[in-house]
């Protein structure tokens, strides 16, 4: 369910997990701590209309600190100014 996130364990220098199975905030809080164990922290990533609840994301200790918006900007059609 939670898996090793190589870039951010790199750059972090320590185990750093990512989640993206939201299946994750249903499970009951001693289950959630040894998921969570072997990592020095974990980044979950879901699509908005997938995310669990706010509350149900505090509860198991996890915050909303960002959002990413995906989005692409046609450049070789722009006229050259």
């Amino acid at each position: 369910m939670i898996r090793e996130h190589e870039f951010n364990t790199r750059w972090w220098g320590s185990s750093v997990g990512i989640l993206d199975d939201p299946a994750f905030f249903d499970l009951d809080p001693d289950a959630q701590a040894a998921a969570c164990a072997p990592y020095s922290w974990i980044e979950f990533s879901a699509q908005i209309d997938a995310a669990p609840h706010p509350e149900k994301l505090g509860r198991a200790g996890f915050r909303n600190v960002d959002a990413q918006v995906r989005f692409r900007i046609g450049l070789p059609r722009i006229d050259s100014t």
